[in-house]
């Protein structure tokens, strides 16, 4: 007997919050780091660290699945594709990620630190966004590197984009097999790849410093694009899997997925366990690239079988989705310079959950004022400037 799969092909609103889950727990991690007081951290500043090693794969597969699905061509990018694609890339990251630039580089004080060539050099870096590209003077000054925290990322997004269109159509030429194939090819692939980078690191001791911000290898392993690009590749393949699924499915196949999703959401809190007692290459591993293979399943059920077509939740998830760039990239800018006080002896303050409620009340209320009051007017500018569609405020 066939079923229908329930998936849409032309709404994915589900990845809308997937979106949002990976920048909150950032957003939880980042305000353990910045704005809980030291006396309130006690385990939960551990326990919080580690949640990027969760959430940065999810974003980076994530937008490689969607990069995939929305751009695929079997066929080399014509000029003109190439530029609509280039242009609604530059409109979606770029206007908000600019205008914060100048206010972190002199809210931060970093300019007293550097001469003049240093600072052309740390400007050029930043408004070209290839900030997370090489390991130079941005990732070896302590003090330089800690300027605007979560600009990496988005330099990693501007590597990416830049490099789509000249693999993207060996991947949209595979058929549902061979994109099954070429999926568990490049995981293994990419574990031993990452195996290779952690012997050649961990053989020149003065790169082999796990827990320095600054560190070369969190540069390389966290960071870099030449790292991050495999959760990026592994949402491309996914994608063709997905786009690849026929409309119709077996109800056994149904239900092999449904198991499959069970044991993956079983499998992250072990995973996460995991990680945090883990040493030397299984904790890079993990931290890095571990949750890659779970993410991208999720990613995958997400999209087959969740749709969510009406509604209140709808327009949450569309709206927490919406914002969720701004929520990632503003958030430094609160966390570091409001604070919070704990409880006082015999006055008023507020304890852990108490700060952290009001932390991401405040975040995500900022964040969608930012997003319709400038990201995307930004953007839709740009793009009407240049003949593509404008965004809608769903």
């Amino acid at each position: 007997m066939y079923l229908t799969s329930n998936h849409n092909r032309q709404s994915l609103g589900s990845l809308y919050g997937l979106r949002f889950v990976a920048c909150f727990l950032i957003l939880i991690s980042h305000i353990n780091m910045w704005a809980i007081p030291a006396q309130l951290q006690a385990g939960a500043f551990e326990f919080s660290r580690y949640l990027p090693g969760i959430a940065m794969p999810l974003f980076f597969t994530l937008s490689g699945f969607l990069i995939h699905y929305f751009y695929h061509r079997e066929e080399n990018f014509s000029r003109s594709d190439l530029k609509s694609y280039y242009i609604a890339r530059i409109a979606r990251i770029y206007p908000l990620y600019l205008l914060l630039i100048p206010f972190y580089y002199y809210s931060s004080g970093v300019s007293s630190l550097l001469n003049f060539n240093e600072k052309l050099q740390i400007l050029l870096m930043f408004f070209t966004g290839t900030e997370a590209w090489s390991y130079g003077l941005f990732h070896q000054t302590l003090s330089v590197s800690l300027f605007f925290v979560t600009a990496w990322s988005v330099s990693v997004e501007v590597f990416f984009y830049l490099i789509y269109p000249l693999f993207s159509k060996y991947i949209a030429r595979l058929q549902l097999k061979q994109s099954v194939v070429a999926l568990a090819a490049f995981l293994v692939l990419s574990l031993f790849y990452m195996y290779l980078c952690y012997l050649k690191i961990a053989a020149t001791p003065e790169l082999l410093m796990p827990d320095s911000y600054n560190s070369f290898q969190l540069w390389w392993f966290y960071v870099s694009p030449y790292v991050r690009i495999l959760d990026f590749v592994t949402g491309c393949i996914t994608a063709q899997i997905f786009l690849r699924m026929p409309a119709v499915l077996p109800r056994n196949i149904q239900r092999l997925f449904h198991w499959a999703f069970i044991a993956i959401l079983v499998a992250l809190p072990l995973w996460f366990n995991l990680l945090l007692h883990s040493q030397g290459f299984a904790r890079q591993l993990l931290f890095t690239f571990g949750f890659t293979p779970l993410v991208a399943g999720i990613i995958f059920y997400s999209a087959l079988f969740v749709v969510i077509s009406k509604g209140i939740i709808k327009t949450t998830l569309m709206m927490l989705g919406n914002c969720s760039f701004s929520l990632y990239l503003l958030q430094e800018i609160i966390l570091k310079n409001f604070s919070l006080s704990p409880p006082q002896e015999g006055g008023f303050g507020l304890d852990y959950w108490g700060i952290v409620c009001l932390y991401v009340i405040a975040m995500i209320s900022i964040a969608l004022i930012s997003y319709q009051v400038f990201e995307r007017p930004l953007r839709n500018y740009i793009r009407r400037k240049f003949g593509l569609d404008v965004v809608s405020s769903s």
